[in-house]
């Protein structure tokens, strides 16, 4: 099947998603609770010295005891003056005079005491508004050195926590070697294979079968033939002619793989019968083959067999005579004729199976996929071969041994993904299981390896993971995955715009990818790099953030706060109502203790900037080193208050801060859209 050349559209800002380390999505860590706040408190007001008020208040009283004495005596001197002057009369002329001198004398030193007590309390008074005066402009260096210092650290704390990622790959512990998802919806399914088979695909080939019946892997394939790996897509049953499936089989094998196809979970004692039969009765047509068996030689052997006309002409005399009559006895052929011609109903629709199916390159992604159409038995009997077919690959692939990933594995059998699981265990290849449902065949699939729930519409289904899951668990989302949830609105209408565009602007992730060398697979392993571009990034490209609504609500002061997760409880009605793009991830931990993660798979998070394709490490809080504090000068006796050296001044104001940092902008995401 070919391919649309939009996926190289598609690579430019998702070429990080072939970066090595195998992903299931991402977990989203707030960066902002890193940061550290500034400790230190605000400087306080210092008050005026004791002493210089005890000195104002005992000028004050002295100048206030003066002037009532001062006051006292002039009203007794004058008194006497008036008196000695109305009695003039009475003494000689020189006595009035020398009482108005005497007089004088007496009120002139009041006088000058009077003063200087009133410039001792005119002194003392100053002293203390000057010392006010020198406080306060000392608080103001002081507190606008503060300012400075809470800038500054601020400043510096938020260089640190902005480079900081955000957003980190969710992996699976060491040494897991199968992951079963349960429940989503087939836009989620879409999504999630995005991003976990480009993470496989920079460490080893995949073989992807995709029963979902909307070809979800096309957008991994898509993007893989954009990064330059070979890809293999085969549609069935529209491709059947050129599919490979069972290529490379012997007749024996052929045979076992349709008995087994043919009887996938019946296992009454009446099946067993019919299945030993089937056998013989293939596995002797298929010898009589020799070692060019195809279904088309194989429906024809049938039909001869069963003594039915048969002009493809594909199958040659001495064939044609052995099977007709050597094979088994005329009796026999009678009594099995009721099991002919069902073993050759179930062969007939897949009579075309690999008739032109030629020579091809090995590929580094294999997809299978059943075509977008109404279930029916040819599609069941395909499925069952394909399980087969991947048994037999798996068992006998050269190095590397390519990873296996089944979407819609839900109507297979049991014993065929368990003897898959065996296989792929024993020889250490990642096995990946897609179930729509967690019914009771896949719930005996439970434990087998890592875990992860996604929507599970069925309350009893849900009921069950939130069972397996432990209801104490609590979990949150981004607003980014819950918004993008809510919208159940979802188109594959490709759009292209030109221009430039501000609210799309994904940071630094413009870039181009380095295509890969001729050798094609091996050089998928960084295959990518990105070239920073600036912040703004001009687009000609399908349109993927539309008709979506956004909301970020942040305060970059002490308490920075950041609306950007949901917190959730682990409730059936919870995992009924997921978001698509939402996963809960249950892993062994240490001592076999389960581990709960939420992890997000939207493959678009690639494209926000603070990515990391690998997990988040730890980040221990760290508290930035205050500059030295200027020591305040205490009280000195008859001395000027003294200052710190620098920029600030007494009485001439604080130099003004430095303005404080932007909150960083969070750019919104729309809801993704298929690239074809």
């Amino acid at each position: 099947m070919s391919l649309q050349d939009q996926g190289s559209e598609l690579l430019p800002l998702r070429a990080r998603l072939f970066a090595p380390g195998q992903r299931l999505g991402w977990t989203f860590r707030d960066r902002h609770q890193f940061a550290n706040p500034f400790h230190e408190p605000p400087p306080a007001c210092q008050p005026v010295h004791p002493r210089l008020h005890a000195e104002r208040d005992a000028a004050q009283r002295r100048f206030r005891a003066t002037l009532i004495i001062g006051v006292v005596v002039a009203a007794g001197l004058l008194f006497l003056f008036l008196l000695i002057t109305a009695l003039g009369h009475l003494l000689p002329g020189s006595g009035a005079g020398l009482v108005g001198i005497v007089v004088l004398v007496l009120a002139v030193p009041g006088l000058v005491l009077a003063g200087v007590m009133a410039a001792r309390r005119t002194g003392a008074a100053r002293a203390v508004q000057q010392a006010e005066h020198d406080l306060v402009v000392d608080h103001q260096m002081r507190t606008a050195a503060w300012v400075q210092r809470k800038a500054d650290h601020e400043r510096a704390d938020w260089a640190r926590v902005n480079a900081l990622d955000e957003w980190g790959a969710a992996r699976t512990p060491a040494g897991t070697r199968r992951i079963d998802i349960f429940g989503g919806s087939l836009h989620g399914w879409e999504a999630f294979l995005t991003v976990y088979g480009t993470s496989t695909l920079a460490e080893r080939p995949a073989l992807v079968a995709d029963f979902s019946h909307e070809v979800v892997c096309r957008e991994l394939a898509l993007l893989t033939r954009a990064a330059g790996a070979p890809v293999d897509l085969q549609l069935l049953p529209a491709h059947l002619a050129e599919s490979r499936v069972l290529a490379g089989l012997s007749g024996a094998q052929i045979a076992a793989a349709l008995v087994e196809s043919m009887h996938p979970s019946d296992d009454s004692r009446a099946a067993r019968v019919q299945r030993s039969i089937d056998s013989r009765v293939l596995t002797e047509v298929c010898g009589a083959l020799g070692d060019d068996v195809s279904f088309p030689r194989l429906a024809s052997a049938l039909r001869v067999l069963m003594g039915e006309s048969d002009a493809s002409g594909l199958l040659s005399a001495a064939e044609r005579g052995r099977i007709a009559s050597e094979l088994f006895t005329a009796e026999y052929r009678r009594e099995l004729r009721p099991e002919l011609m069902r073993i050759e109903s179930y062969i007939h629709p897949l009579t075309n199976l690999g008739s032109s199916a030629g020579p091809r390159d090995a590929a580094y992604l294999t997809c299978i996929a059943l075509q977008p159409d109404a279930p029916n038995v040819r599609h069941e009997l395909l499925a069952e071969l394909i399980v087969q077919w991947l048994i037999h690959h798996v068992s006998n692939a050269s190095a590397p041994d390519p990873a296996v990933i089944i979407v819609g594995a839900d109507d297979l059998a049991r014993r065929h993904l368990e003897r898959l699981s065996d296989a792929c265990e024993r020889r250490a290849v990642p096995l990946t299981l897609i179930f729509r449902h967690l019914r009771e065949t896949s719930t005996n699939l439970l434990g087998g390896g890592a875990v992860g729930f996604m929507r599970l519409g069925n309350h009893e289904e849900a009921a069950r993971a939130a069972d397996f899951i432990g209801r104490q668990h609590r979990f949150v989302l981004t607003s980014l995955t819950a918004s993008v949830g809510g919208n159940e609105t979802h188109t594959t209408e490709v759009g292209e715009s030109e221009g430039e565009s501000d609210s799309i602007n994904p940071g630094s992730a413009a870039g181009w990818l380095k295509g890969l060398a001729a050798g094609g697979p091996a050089g998928l392993v960084g295959l990518v790099g990105l070239r920073r571009a600036g912040h703004a990034i001009h687009t000609s490209s399908r349109t993927w953030s539309t008709a979506y609504s956004h909301a970020l609500g942040s305060n970059w002061s002490d308490a920075a706060s950041a609306q950007r997760v949901y917190e959730y409880a682990i409730e059936p009605t919870t995992l009924q109502h997921l978001p698509d793009y939402a996963m809960l991830l249950v892993t062994a931990g240490p001592g076999g203790q389960p581990q709960f993660a939420a992890v997000e798979c939207n493959p678009e998070i690639v494209t926000l900037p603070r990515v990391s394709t690998d997990p988040l490490p730890d980040v221990p809080r760290r508290t930035l080193p205050h500059p030295a504090l200027p020591e305040h000068a205490g009280w000195q006796s008859g001395a000027p208050q003294r200052y710190p050296a620098g920029p600030y001044r007494p009485g001439g104001g604080a130099r003004a801060p430095a303005p404080m940092p932007a909150p960083p902008r969070v750019l919104p995401l729309g809801r993704r859209q298929p690239p074809w």
